[in-house]
């Protein structure tokens, strides 16, 4: 078993919220209480130095995923906002607020990554395209 060197105290006392793999194995993002989403360089020397860190949430980060092709970070967060994060120019590419009484509990994508789902907290599901640009059902 391969052991990944992270800074604990960073991602424990940070109150961690939700974790993923990349796909290529690169990257492991962690998402905080703090609205914060911390990407770790896995496959670098040294092992376990922080990637980039990003910021545009306002509340609790609920779900992290990555595309297929690890290119693309996508976060939901309690403050009803969906973000699509660029990895290579560590920025930024899109965010798709629901409202702040839409809180989002998790989100998930099918395999092809063109659906994703967003399960909010006051029970229901939607599902929109990979941009978030429309509903598909």
């Amino acid at each position: 078993m391969n052991k990944i060197n992270i800074p604990g105290t960073q991602c424990i006392n940070d109150n961690t919220r939700a974790i993923a793999f990349s796909p290529n194995s690169r990257y492991l993002a962690v998402g905080s209480v703090s609205n914060k989403i911390i990407i770790y360089s896995i496959k670098s020397i040294p092992e376990g130095e922080i990637f980039v860190t990003f910021e545009g949430h306002f509340e609790s980060i609920t779900s992290l995923i990555f595309s297929s092709d690890s290119t693309a970070l996508y976060s939901s967060s309690f403050d009803g906002t969906v973000c699509i994060w660029n990895l290579y120019e560590k920025k930024l590419m899109n965010k798709v607020s629901f409202g702040a009484a839409n809180m989002i509990t998790s989100l998930v994508k099918d395999k092809s990554e063109t659906a994703f789902y967003v399960s909010f907290l006051r029970g229901n599901v939607e599902v929109f395209n990979r941009f978030f640009t429309s509903k598909i059902r």
